[in-house]
């Protein structure tokens, strides 16, 4: 690879790793919503099921004062939580992520594409060039919509785990030994 090649090939590198970053915050943005989503469910069924029964024991059983308030501080935050969080909000941005996730993640795999054809030598300087100005009015796209979804620190963290810890997007020589089928496999001896 010549000079000139390598320096857009790193450039197309640096768009794919930022693609990939941001493909995975959204994704790991999503998750969080769906996580917060079901926890509030959770507690909004067992938050009423509680002022329920503690309304029922103030009626049938008992008329004490400290129930009366309890039961009182328990429907109140059911309310809260009725309130801040209506039914699907948590879904709907979750959805927003995931959207932007899929259209992050068919970028980078275009520039993943075009660095395999840069390293292959299939292409010269010009079209290395033409490909890379068509693939950042696709990313420049994206993010010029009305606004990409928001994101927290919480993400970018999840995100940091799974792309440079667990290495999500990576696939080694052996996993890809073990789900290719042999007829698909290449053999290094093939390669000298």
């Amino acid at each position: 690879m010549d000079k000139t090649t390598l320096v857009l090939y790193r450039q197309i590198a640096d768009r794919y790793c930022k693609m990939a970053w941001t493909h995975k915050i959204q994704e790991k943005q999503a998750d969080l919503h769906l996580k917060r989503n079901r926890w509030i469910r959770n507690a909004k069924c067992w938050l009423t099921a509680i002022s329920t029964c503690g309304i029922v024991a103030i009626f049938f059983i008992t008329d004490s004062f400290w129930g009366k308030v309890i039961t009182a501080v328990i429907s109140a935050l059911t309310t809260f939580l009725s309130w801040r969080y209506r039914d699907g909000e948590l879904t709907e941005l979750a959805n927003e992520n995931k959207s932007f996730a899929a259209q992050a993640h068919n970028i980078r795999n275009k520039y993943e594409s075009l660095l395999s054809d840069i390293k292959s030598g299939f292409l010269c300087d010009g079209q290395i060039s033409e490909r890379r100005n068509f693939l950042e009015e696709e990313e420049d796209g994206l993010f010029s919509k009305p606004i990409a979804p928001h994101t927290t620190d919480k993400a970018v963290n999840a995100a940091h785990r799974a792309l440079i810890e667990k290495q999500e997007s990576t696939t080694t020589d052996e996993e890809r030994n073990n789900i290719l089928p042999d007829f698909l496999k290449i053999n290094e001896e093939e390669n000298s």
